[in-house]
């Protein structure tokens, strides 16, 4: 890390007062990913909409309760199936068949920009037990905040806005995902990372 006080970076720097600090590459790839998602609009509204959401289902134990009634199920629920007739699956198809087999829906990470991946690939995968999870917060809860939080959540999910930038923000990710894996392990030299 390269805190000012206790980081990697203050500590090379303590012995080596010289010595240049850089990010590593998988951290600038991150870095330019989140500088070009947030200077669109769409992109920003999308993730401050799916942060919003993954808090508001995980936020209390009935709306968790209810969540998990219908995640827990294998059903085949997904947004969009893939229009692709090559023999070899495309990367965000892999990835939503990965979320597909999952019980649950991951948070939105502010920084690792592979986990946002994963979360999009979530709510396309789960998309109709989403739906129907945040009607029956709407149908069920007593509480008149959950319930506005609820229709507004659902209004959301279902504006074509939301769903064109959901699906093409997760399609775009999933590319950039494993080129940060392979820039991330501890085996890459740092000649092939440029």
């Amino acid at each position: 890390m390269s805190g000012n006080i206790s980081g990697v970076k203050a500590r090379i720097q303590q012995i080596q007062p010289k010595a240049y600090y850089h990010h590593c590459r998988a951290h600038v790839l991150n870095l330019v990913v989140a500088t070009s998602c947030k200077a669109l609009p769409e992109i920003r509204n999308l993730f401050d909409s799916v942060s919003h959401l993954t808090w508001f289902l995980d936020g209390s134990a009935k709306r968790m309760a209810i969540v998990s009634r219908y995640l827990s199920g294998d059903d085949t629920d997904k947004l969009v199936i893939s229009g692709n007739n090559d023999d070899e699956p495309m990367l965000s198809d892999t990835l939503i068949e990965k979320a597909r087999k999952k019980h649950s829906i991951q948070k939105l990470c502010e920084t690792r920009w592979t986990a946002r991946a994963n979360t999009l690939s979530s709510l396309i995968a789960k998309y109709k037990s989403i739906t129907q999870s945040l009607q029956d917060i709407l149908d069920e809860s007593s509480a008149s905040d959950a319930r506005i939080k609820a229709s507004a959540h659902l209004r959301m999910l279902q504006s074509s806005q939301f769903i064109v930038a959901l699906v093409v923000t997760q399609h775009i990710l999933s590319f950039t995902r494993p080129l940060t894996q392979v820039l991330q392990k501890t085996d890459c030299d740092i000649i092939k990372a440029y």
